[in-house]
């Protein structure tokens, strides 16, 4: 017997029984590596007032986990006290999903999904502010990440101008 199964014991084993003539059988072991997995983008936008939702499988899980996990940044995230949040777990389907109504500011960060016996799954969840269009929110693969429209309330023609100002802005330097 194999106790405490890892990746390295992998592999053919045989199985001998010692008699004459000695009988044996050869098998092949394989080891199953679960990995959580957050469906969707691995960063998101949105903005405040709006939903977050996400939703933590694992596909490769032979049996199902004790208990799922969510943290925010390094600490467990803590969901009992809050009106706006829920979580529901489904064990026979591997599947646990974080529910944030109306979410705000405050709730930016790393949001990660952990089960008992499943490596974490990672999402880094941006809120932003209602005036400003989370569509136009992007990161450039040189790591500028760009607000091209920070918005107050001005008259549509301003505002216009403002967009278009800043989505040049936003492409000179950006891209």
């Amino acid at each position: 017997m194999i106790t405490d199964v890892n990746f390295e014991d992998q592999g053919e084993y045989t199985c001998q029984v010692s008699t004459q003539p000695a009988i044996s059988l050869n098998f092949q072991l394989h080891v199953i590596i679960a990995v959580a997995l957050i469906k969707g983008k691995r960063e998101r936008y949105l903005n405040s007032g709006e939903d977050i939702i996400l939703q933590c499988t694992i596909p490769r899980l032979t049996y199902p986990p004790e208990y799922f996990l969510w943290y925010l940044g390094d600490n467990i995230y803590t969901y009992e006290d809050k009106e706006n949040v829920e979580v529901i777990t489904e064990s026979k389907t591997k599947t646990s999903t974080l529910v944030i109504y109306n979410a705000q500011v405050s709730d930016s960060g790393n949001y990660t999904c952990t089960a008992s016996n499943a490596f974490p799954s990672h999402v880094i969840v941006h809120v932003v502010p209602e005036e400003v269009p989370s569509a136009i929110h992007h990161e450039s693969s040189n790591g500028c990440c760009c607000c091209a429209y920070c918005s107050g309330r001005t008259r549509s023609s301003d505002g216009l101008q403002r967009l278009l100002l800043s989505i040049f802005i936003y492409l000179v330097l950006c891209t």
